[in-house]
Formats: C-alpha cells, structure tokens, sequence
C-alpha cells in the first residue's frame, strides 16, 4: 500500500491541523517522484552526451577563444581645404605666376609693383607678417627706382611695412619706418604745413603706446619723444587758431604730460634716467 492511501485511513482520526500537516506531506513527496521520474539519462556511450557536453550541462566554464587580431584601421580620408583656403591657394599662385611674367621684363620692372604689393597684402592676412615686409620692401625699392625718392605713392606701401613691423613687434624697424613716413610727408608738405600734423600725431601715439608697453618705471624717454613731436605740430599752426587740428594735438600733449608729472613722482625711476630721457635722441624723433 502506497503512503497516500495509508495516509488516508487515519485521515478522519486527524484533528484539521494534522490532517493539513499530512497533506502536504504526501504532496511533497509526489512531486518529489515526478522530479525523478523526469531525470534526465545519465551519460553513458548510448546516451549521445559527450563528457565535454555533459561538463557544458552541469555549468563548467567554456573554453575561451584564441585573441583574433584586431581589424585593420582604414586611413582617415584626405580632408579637402576649406573654400576659404582654396581661393588663397589659387590667389597666391596668380600672384606668383602674374610677378613671373612682370620679371620678364626685369628683376626691377615697374610691372612688378603691383603683384608684389598685392602679395604682400595676401601674406599679411595669413599672418605670414616676414613674408609680407619682404615683399613690400622689394616693391617699395621698385617704385622708388621708377619714381623717384619723393613720390608719395610710396605711401601705402610704407604704411603697409609698418603694419608688419607692428604685428612682429620689430621696434627698430618701427622707427626707421616712421621716421621715413615723416621724411617722406614732409618732402611732399607744399603750401599747407599743417597737413603734417596727421603724420605727426601718428607718430607719437606710438610712442606713447611704447612708454605703455614697457616696465613700470623703467623709462621715460618714449614719453619725451611723444612731448616733442607735438611740439612740432602746435608749431606748425597759428597760436589763436581754434580748428579741431590744435584741440587733438593739445589734447594728445596735455596726456603726454599728464604720465611725465606721474613718471616724476615714480620711485622707481632714477634721476639719471629722466635727465637722459630730456637729451635730445638721436633717431628717436624724427626731423
């Protein structure tokens, strides 16, 4: 006779918990013959379960691969330049090829001003500011041999220079070149002086920019500079003369003058330098 059927008979002399506590123990064992009633085979040479497969089943760690090489990286394609750099591209070889045929008829061929000029310009808004005083130098020499030493068209090409000589920070060049500008402008002054108050007051804000530039207390000499040239420009006009010319040029001196009080009191600036600073500068203020 089987558990259950056993279990059965006494059944009705249970009190309920026992007989609840008898059923689910008959239960229990139910389903534990169905569990082993459903077992799977054991592995043997007719099951068709290898001892690798049969390790698989029971949660062995499967073998891991060989490393495969790596894929091979393409090479990143060829960017194509910007149109902007493109159209510079093209431009710089007309220019070349457009100086080429202008030396054709010589290394100093009026021709030649104008490409030379326009790729000087072309160096300068890349940045390549050696490449393009080269070239306006070369075009500036050119001119002067066609022209003459005094023509004003030299102008642009003397403004363009110091540009360059800006951008590089190359202050000797700098003042070589305006005091060429101021040269230049005063050989070409005719009737009305006062037209060289622009190039004199160009002059010296830049020499004001100079006394800026440099260590406090180091020196004043820029600003000596700056106080002569707008000498020289007040001298230029009539002293009841009320034009916006004399306001600017009083108004640039009264600055100037203002950082020379202030320079004074600066302790860190010696006796000796502001006496040197008061001496006439050879090539500091052009004449």
């Amino acid at each position: 006779m089987n558990t259950p059927a056993r279990l059965s008979r006494h059944l009705p002399r249970l009190s309920l918990p026992a007989a609840a506590l008898a059923a689910m123990l008959a239960m229990a064992q139910l389903a534990a013959a169905g569990r082993v009633a459903g077992a799977e085979p054991a592995a043997g040479p007719g099951s068709g379960v290898g001892p690798g497969e049969q390790g698989a089943q029971l949660g062995a760690t499967p073998a891991i691969p060989a490393a495969q090489a790596a894929p091979a990286i393409p090479a990143a394609p060829a960017v194509p330049a910007a149109p902007a750099i493109q159209r510079d591209i093209a431009r710089r070889q007309a220019l070349l090829a457009e100086l080429e045929a202008a030396q054709a008829q010589g290394a100093y061929a009026e021709q030649t001003v104008e490409p030379l000029f326009n790729l000087g310009l072309l160096h300068q808004q890349q940045g390549r500011h050696k490449e393009a005083v080269a070239a306006f130098t070369r075009a500036l020499q050119t001119l002067r041999v066609h022209t003459g030493l005094h023509n004003m068209n030299q102008g642009p090409l003397v403004d363009a220079i110091i540009d360059s000589n800006q951008a590089l920070g190359d202050r000797d060049a700098l003042r070589k070149n305006y005091g060429y500008l101021y040269w230049l402008h005063r050989r070409n002054v005719g009737a009305d002086p006062a037209s060289l108050i622009p190039v004199i007051r160009r002059i010296a804000q830049w020499h004001l920019a100079l006394y800026h530039a440099a260590p406090p207390g180091a020196t004043v000499a820029p600003l000596v500079a700056a106080d002569v040239l707008h000498d020289k420009a007040l001298a230029l006009l009539p002293g009841d003369d009320p034009s916006e010319a004399r306001i600017a040029v009083l108004y640039d001196a009264a600055l100037v003058n203002y950082h020379l009080a202030q320079a004074v009191l600066d302790h860190r600036l010696s006796h000796r330098a502001l006496r040197e600073a008061m001496l006439p500068m050879a090539g500091a203020v052009p004449t």
